[in-house]
């Protein structure tokens, strides 16, 4: 049987938190969840509608490591549309924060590998999200771990989405859910680079277990590079519903991805198939948190 790694896990109560942890229970069993240390911003407990159980966080502070670290995976950051309930100068704080707390509890736990999931929204200096996403990578760059890779994530798939008003990929499906009909809000050719965060978790188990050492590496988490138009397409497809909406082809589209060749190369060196976009627009489909 593979090792089971000792995990930190920061951001376990979000989106990607909670697709890590389905991820490691489905490969290693709830029998061995005390391998993974959950953090949270409060500690609090949650319950995982999907695992159907109940977890107990730590904070930052408050977490007691008696383990080696394997693997220490940092999600927790304040999401773009925090910024209207917190206000720009409370958001860089608690961003800000959230680096340098992070930062210390890796050196304490000095861990074998250290893997950030970062955003595509690094690149617009414009962006607020972006630039406090930006100042995180650029802390990771000095980090103590002997392999430490950055994950940048542009859009995401899985059957732990939530929603959210910023994803259009459940706007989409929680439209095909209330009625017949998909509402298309934008008119733009609006195309996206999607990764499914189950599937992001299992690269980063795999990578975990290999004793490979690299350097700093910087991947676009990407697996598909589709139009929101044929993400509609195919949940139509599944749902038997109709899409309202057209597309003006004349407006300049609306383009957010990168190149997914170093993404779709790890998934074939770790052995992990690769998916279509119908099986995870199925799987996403499937997200309590949708319906």
């Amino acid at each position: 049987m593979a090792k089971i790694p000792n995990v930190i896990l920061t951001g376990s109560t979000g989106w990607f938190g909670q697709s890590f942890i389905y991820t490691f229970v489905k490969k290693f069993g709830l029998d061995n969840i005390n391998n993974l240390y959950l953090i949270s911003s409060d500690g609090r407990n949650f319950r995982h509608k999907i695992l159907n159980e109940d977890f107990q966080t730590s904070t930052i502070e408050t977490v007691k490591i008696d383990n080696k670290i394997d693997l220490f995976v940092q999600s927790a950051f304040l999401t773009r549309d925090k910024l209207t309930k917190f206000g720009q100068k409370k958001y860089i704080e608690v961003n800000q924060e959230i680096i340098e707390k992070t930062d210390v509890l890796v050196d304490k736990c000095s861990p074998t590998k250290r893997v950030v999931i970062s955003s595509g929204a690094v690149l617009d200096k414009n962006d607020i999200y972006g630039s406090m996403k930006l100042k995180e990578e650029e802390s990771v760059r000095i980090s103590s771990s002997d392999l430490s890779i950055i994950f940048r994530v542009y859009a995401a798939l899985g059957i732990n989405t939530p929603f959210n008003s910023w994803s259009a990929v459940s706007d989409l499906i929680s439209s095909a859910n209330r009625s017949n009909t998909i509402d298309m809000k934008s008119k733009n050719n609006v195309i996206r680079g999607f990764v499914s965060f189950e599937k992001l978790s299992q690269l980063i188990l795999e990578i975990s277990a290999n004793k490979e050492r690299k350097k700093f590496q910087i991947i676009a988490a990407i697996e598909h590079v589709n139009s929101l138009k044929e993400v509609a397409s195919v949940i139509s497809m599944i749902k038997g519903t109709n899409i309202n909406g057209r597309i003006d082809f004349n407006e300049i589209s609306n383009i957010y991805t990168s190149d997914p060749r170093n993404f779709l190369n790890m998934l074939k060196k770790y052995n992990l198939n690769m998916s279509s976009l119908e099986n995870d627009i199925h799987e996403t489909l499937q997200s309590p948190h949708l319906n």
